[in-house]
């Protein structure tokens, strides 16, 4: 119904996180198994709190992160990437836009941790496009079926 719900308020396209969540999962349970990490245990590094808690108040801790980027990034690229192959436009001509539970994720989405530069052209708070969301999700009497997330990503 949300996912319905982004395209009836002016969003052109919608892309899960938690498909790049559950690939990034996947690739860091392959690593494992390829062979221990260096340093144990291993810190998810998709919260950008908590890095830079580590960051600032635990530095020592900073050799267990996971060296993966932010689920939210990671969705981004393969966004950006789907809907230059779909429309045939340049990808510095599509906008990607992240809706993120929390305000540090509104500057992650700015601020990269682990890229040289942004992937996301900006972030919207929940808080900021839920109320907009209930009336057209009341409103929508035929859902088109698009999501593709499973369990791994969702979790």
């Amino acid at each position: 119904v949300v996912l319905n719900a982004l395209l009836k308020i002016g969003f052109h396209r919608v892309y899960e996180v938690a498909k790049a969540a559950a690939m990034l999962s996947d690739y860091e349970r392959q690593t494992i198994k390829a062979g221990p990490p260096a340093v144990t245990p291993q810190i998810s590094s998709s919260c950008p709190t908590v890095l830079r808690l580590i960051r600032m108040r635990f530095p020592k801790l900073m050799d267990h992160v996971a060296s993966t980027i932010l689920p939210m990034e990671l969705a981004a690229i393969l966004a950006r990437r789907e809907a230059a192959e779909e429309t045939g436009l340049p990808p510095e001509r599509i906008g990607v836009f992240a809706i993120v539970p929390c305000s540090s994720k509104v500057t992650a989405a700015r601020v990269s941790e682990g890229l040289s530069q942004p992937v996301l052209d900006g972030a919207f708070a929940i808080r900021d496009i839920y109320l907009r969301l209930l009336g057209p999700m009341r409103e929508l009497e035929e859902l088109e079926p698009m999501s593709s997330a499973g369990i791994m990503g969702l979790g």
